[in-house]
């Protein structure tokens, strides 16, 4: 059998799509991003090439439905501009695909979207190209719905509808003809002679018990006709379709329903999961089946979620294109499997970009979640966390911030040396033009600017020099523990480095530090009667929380993540250190723009 399969999908200027190109060569992927990106939109259209750009629409026989026109045209003008789809094939059987104009296997196949007609097309675009579609093209399009058959399955599922019931009868159906009745040559297995044989006899014996209705109405109508009998039209097939219409699916999930259950009593994350179930076995013999799968979460656990996830993942004969919103499924993917979708544009990682699937060991827990972020701080360690996090969640209070501090995360990468796997991770995703789906910042202590920018620069980051010039006034400032001095020198790096795009940004001293040594006297004290301590300035509760900001160290500091989030809980907006205040800012710039905040950041941090 010749195999047709799709390892490129492109989709220019239809919906919101201007121009992106996913990756269908590999077996896993998952699109991950915001509602409203285009991830829907991008798996319908993939459902209605593949299985609804019928022959009579691309021969011209039938236009555009209001329906098909709705899913594929945009809701702005194109300007002119071409609205096609286009699939890169590879062909397996080379001389068959040679009669497609394939190159070395690989042929182009278009789909030209006018506003109410589709024409197929093989081959780059050309001027002057017809209208009408080459027969050669559809033909391609058929071969390849032969070889591969693509299922869509939309987030709503509910087995007491038609779906669930469609479904079961197609998997139950196909099990018994491929085991009852299967369609080989030669003589049949003992088996399958006793099934046709039954099915036989009881079509005889049908026949016989109606002789009776025909003899009743040949009487009464005798002058009408010679002669009459009644032969069931009755195929093998008819039977077990009867089977197939007969079946019910019961089940137990413990000790409160042990008696079973009908499947539509049962919870909605378990219908999703019999759903996505029945899906996998319906392949037929030698056809590939690949599932589009919208939010196939919906209504799980996260523990089931996870469970779905490594169900499709571990299933080798299985390919599927899933979107989803869940931290848990994208937990137990690689970096190879996930394509972020942002403003109707794709980012995947290319594995030639110095990232690889051993970078997966980030994408888990908090690096799974910063993937769904636009946003996203690399701090040093779990303190850093407890308090930048706490400040997202005070500034998310405010109304005017609440969206933008949703696509904001803050990951712990586990020391100053430990930034640069996390750099590559979070630049591997970018689309054909190389824009980065991810903006990120690294916010680290004073003492760890050495480390960073070569961190950096194994991560591919180029340092200008500017920015190295000004490090070594930081490094300096921080031993001698000159704390106006050190301030003044981190301020000029952070400068020196925004104006540069390096995304660095260094504290002065440390966290405790930036948190606590710009407070007034009264705010210092306040604080630190909550956790435990005494005080008298803003600088000596930052000593006594573990700074580094003076020679000596503090006896019986306390560094427990919890001091640094009460202390992030209860400071304000003018609390922080200048330094601190532009880290937030340079957090938020990505996801807010040119847009004035500085008296909503006052106001939420009060």
């Amino acid at each position: 059998m010749v195999d047709a399969h799709v390892e490129r999908f492109g989709v220019e200027n239809l919906r919101g799509f201007k121009k992106v190109w996913l990756d269908t060569a590999q077996r896993a992927r998952f699109l991950v991003g915001p509602n409203n990106a285009g991830k829907t939109s991008l798996l319908r259209i993939l459902d209605w090439t593949m299985n609804d750009a019928d022959a009579a629409l691309l021969s011209g026989a039938r236009g555009l439905t209001d329906t098909e026109a709705r899913l594929l045209l945009p809701a702005t003008e194109t300007a002119g501009r071409a609205r096609r789809i286009t699939m890169l094939v590879r062909i397996s059987d080379l001389r068959v695909a040679r009669g497609f104009k394939a190159k070395a296997g690989l042929v182009e196949l278009r789909l030209k979207v006018s506003q109410r007609q589709v024409s197929a097309h093989l081959g780059p675009p050309r001027r002057g190209e017809s209208s009408s579609s080459d027969p050669k093209a559809i033909d391609l399009l058929e071969l390849m719905r032969k070889s591969e058959q693509w299922l869509y399955v939309p987030n709503v599922r509910d087995t007491r509808g038609g779906a669930f019931r469609d479904q079961l009868r197609s998997v139950v159906l196909e099990r018994l003809k491929s085991s009852m009745l299967p369609a080989t040559t030669g003589r049949p297995a003992e088996r399958v002679r006793h099934v046709r044989n039954a099915l036989d006899s009881l079509r005889q014996r049908a026949e016989e018990e109606l002789a009776d209705v025909v003899q009743e109405f040949s009487e009464e109508s005798r002058h009408l006709f010679e002669r009459a009998e009644l032969r069931l039209d009755f195929e093998h097939d008819d039977a077990l379709g009867w089977l197939a219409d007969a079946v019910a699916l019961r089940l137990t999930t413990g000790s409160h329903d042990e008696r079973m259950v009908p499947v539509e009593e049962v919870g909605s994350g378990l219908q999703s999961l019999l759903v996505i179930g029945l899906l996998k076995g319906v392949a037929n013999a030698g056809t590939r089946v690949r599932l589009l799968l919208e939010e196939p979460e919906t209504f799980l656990h996260p523990s089931a979620q996870r469970e779905l996830a490594r169900s499709l993942l571990d299933n080798d004969d299985l390919w599927f294109i899933a979107s989803t919103h869940s931290a848990a499924m994208i937990d137990e993917a690689t970096v190879s499997d996930v394509v972020i979708v942002r403003d109707h544009r794709l980012y995947s990682a290319p594995l030639a970009e110095g990232v690889d699937d051993r970078q997966s060991a980030f994408m888990s827990g908090r690096g799974a979640e910063a993937l769904f972020a636009r946003s996203v701080l690399l701090v040093e360690g779990a303190g850093d966390v407890a308090a930048f996090e706490e400040i997202r969640r005070r500034l998310a209070s405010h109304p005017e911030l609440r969206p933008a501090c949703s696509q904001m995360a803050v990951i712990a990468v586990g020391g100053k040396t430990a930034f640069t796997p996390w750099i590559r991770l979070l630049r591997s995703f970018v689309d054909q033009e190389r824009r980065l789906a991810l903006r990120w910042l690294i916010c680290a202590d004073g003492d760890a600017g050495t480390q960073v920018i070569k961190c950096l620069n194994q991560a591919g980051v180029e340092v200008p020099e500017p920015v190295r010039s000004a490090k070594a006034d930081v490094d300096t400032t921080y031993a001698e523990r000159d704390q106006g001095e050190h301030a003044a020198a981190v301020k000029g790096l952070n400068g020196e480095a925004s104006r540069a795009g390096v995304s660095m940004h260094l504290l002065p001293f440390d966290l405790e530090f930036a948190l606590t040594s710009t407070m007034s006297s009264d705010r210092a004290t306040e604080v630190a009667s909550v956790i435990g301590l005494s005080c008298e300035s803003g600088e000596q509760l930052a000593h006594r929380l573990g700074s580094k900001c003076r020679a000596e160290q503090s006896r019986g500091a306390s560094k427990a993540d919890f001091t640094r989030r009460e202390v992030a809980r209860r400071c304000s907006w003018d609390d922080l250190h200048p330094e601190f205040q532009r880290a937030i800012q340079r957090w938020l710039d990505p996801v807010l723009g040119d847009r004035p905040i500085r008296e909503h950041l006052n106001s939420a941090l009060q």
